[in-house]
């Protein structure tokens, strides 16, 4: 007749076991990259964030996600109705995804964002809200710039010297740039604007296509022109732009 096993006996067998279960999961999990990087990355594109990228997309969300991926930046999705100090807290920069103001609770979401950018210096890059619905909850909700449609082509050039977005860590050509030209529809001007792109080099802080505004202690990007598809299909141009829009820092 087989002995009963004393209590002592039993404990150390549950803790060696469950040793060795911790141990094969840590094992997995080191084996792992995040779900949100791409391991291989596209040739002769490079990022570098300063830390973890917060994005705000609609839902289902769109191209962002997987155009970060591309690029191997790693990123966090912030559900808007959320947004507060808690949730932006270790975020090395925001990103405003194309059409997201579409969503009421995005729209809601702006002076948090605007404030969190103005007080902490938080850079704060918002992509294209093309339809006059978002142009108009962008309006509303005090941006430092005011988006209108363009009615013909425009030309863009960078109008004064280089800019990090557009040399750091990748540099943009005159092909990209003219990438970008064909596919902007809005002009950009506001107070204390920089254009970094222009479609009228004689004004072109009231013509950007690309602009960079200074809000309190950091600054507000906004580009006219739609980014993130063609760098989620893997184009060189678009991949080359946002790799450096999001390795901006505050001082940038």
């Amino acid at each position: 007749m087989q002995r009963p096993r004393s209590v002592a006996f039993r404990y150390f067998r549950v803790m060696r076991r469950t040793r060795i279960a911790i141990a094969l999961l840590l094992t997995i999990g080191s084996c792992g990259s995040p779900a949100h990087v791409r391991t291989t990355l596209p040739e002769n594109v490079a990022a570098d964030p300063r830390g973890l990228v917060g994005i705000i997309a609609p839902a289902p969300t769109t191209a962002l996600p997987a155009a970060l991926r591309a690029i191997g930046v790693p990123y966090r999705l912030i559900p808007p109705a959320d947004i507060d100090e808690r949730q932006l807290e270790g975020l090395s920069l925001v990103v405003v995804d194309e059409r997201a103001i579409d969503e009421l609770a995005v729209a809601q979401a702006l002076p948090r964002l605007f404030d969190d950018t103005r007080t902490a210096g938080r850079p704060l890059l918002i992509l294209t809200q093309s339809n006059e619905r978002g142009v108009e909850a962008l309006r509303a909700n005090a941006a430092p710039f005011e988006p209108r449609p363009v009615a013909h082509g425009v030309e863009l050039a960078a109008p004064r010297g280089v800019h990090r977005a557009l040399v750091a860590p990748n540099v943009l050509r005159g092909d990209d740039i003219a990438i970008f030209s064909d596919r902007t529809t809005q002009l950009v001007r506001g107070r204390n604007a920089r254009a970094l792109l222009a479609g009228n080099l004689d004004r072109p802080d009231s013509s950007a296509a690309l602009v960079r505004v200074t809000y309190g202690k950091g600054a507000v990007y906004y580009v006219s022109f739609e980014l993130t598809a063609g760098a989620a299909d893997g184009q060189p141009a678009e991949q080359r732009l946002l790799a450096n829009l999001v390795s901006l820092g505050p001082g940038d």
